[in-house]
Parts: C-alpha cells; structure tokens; sequence
C-alpha cells in the first residue's frame, strides 16, 4: 500500500485483516509504523472509532546511521 496501490495493493487483505482485528479487540492505544506513503484515509475509513495522528520521521534526522523516512500513526479511542 506505501506505493499508493491503495486498495490496488495485493497487502490490501492483510491490512484489512489486521484492521478487523483492532476492531474486534478494541484496544485502547494502537501504534502502526509503515512506509511514508501509506494512505492515511484509508485507516481512518476502516477504522473510525479511533483518532490518530500521523507523523513521517527520518532515523537519520535523530542520529540513526540510515537514511530512510517512515510514517507513525498513533490512534486512541
């Protein structure tokens, strides 16, 4: 889904697996680390209990020797 396929992803059915799933349990806190390009309106279609913030982060900006951006997503009910 990072390559903005969207529901075009062949991950697509995990994802929504993985989503039924936190819905089904509820938790109170979820944190999710992907690819800077996953489609945040697609959590918050499958997922609408919930409120999340999303932020890209960079490992190297924080000293980490890698170069490579990845998206959070913390969500609370």
């Amino acid at each position: 889904m990072g390559f903005m396929d969207a529901e075009e992803a062949m991950s697509f059915a995990h994802f929504l697996a993985w989503a039924g799933l936190r819905r089904a349990l509820e938790e109170p806190i979820i944190v999710q680390e992907c690819t800077k390009g996953f489609p945040r309106d697609i959590f918050a279609k499958v997922l609408p209990q919930y409120d999340f913030m999303a932020e890209v982060l960079d490992p190297y900006t924080y000293g980490w020797p890698v170069k490579r951006p990845r998206q959070w997503m913390v969500s609370l009910i």
